[in-house]
């Protein structure tokens, strides 16, 4: 899941501009480690990670964003979706 990441764990975990004291503390504590012991601090203490964490075999996206989320649902959804948005624009 990281080799799909330009920017490896700072792209999963939570911003720090809004959150808890603890959540702030946690995030600054895992900054300071070093990869191997990154890894298993988020296995422990995974309320650190944003949500939702989408993977695929060559997509990932972090964090909940209504346009980019479709990429993951399949092509024939997608399409029935896009043709029954035009169809309800047209009633």
């Amino acid at each position: 899941m990281l080799r799909l990441t330009e920017n490896g764990i700072d792209d999963i975990v939570k911003s720090t501009k809004r959150c808890t004291e603890d959540l702030h503390r946690k995030i600054l504590q895992l900054q300071q480690m070093h990869f191997n012991e990154a890894v298993v601090y988020l296995s422990e203490n995974f309320e650190v990670l944003q949500t939702p964490l989408i993977v695929d075999h060559n997509k990932f996206l972090v964090g909940y964003h209504s346009e980019n989320i479709r990429q993951f649902a399949p092509r024939y959804y997608r399409m029935s979706s896009i043709f029954l948005h035009q169809y309800k624009r047209q009633i």
